[in-house]
């Protein structure tokens, strides 16, 4: 019940979370896992709309799954920083 009343981008991120736990060492480069903010962002648009859910802006993405990951700046852009729960 209470999983149902989470906004959709926290649902998302808790999918793709476990999607991360779920691949092998080799692919997630030890126990940290990073990914581009943008690339993050349409992952997200494209599991919103595959799963009719109405698809946040990117500031409101960013600022619901601020607690279930952190930020790094780098020259390139923005990435999130997952880190694989054993």
């Amino acid at each position: 019940m209470k999983d149902r009343s989470l906004p959709n981008t926290v649902k998302f991120i808790k999918e793709y979370q476990e999607t991360l736990n779920n691949l092998d060492s080799d692919t997630t480069l030890g126990h940290m896992f990073n990914v581009r903010a943008s690339d993050l962002y349409q992952k997200y648009k494209d599991w919103a709309i595959k799963n009719t859910e109405k698809v946040a802006t990117n500031t409101k993405f960013g600022m619901d799954i601020k607690s279930y990951t952190n930020k790094m700046m780098k020259r390139d852009g923005t990435y999130y920083v997952f880190n694989k729960k054993e």
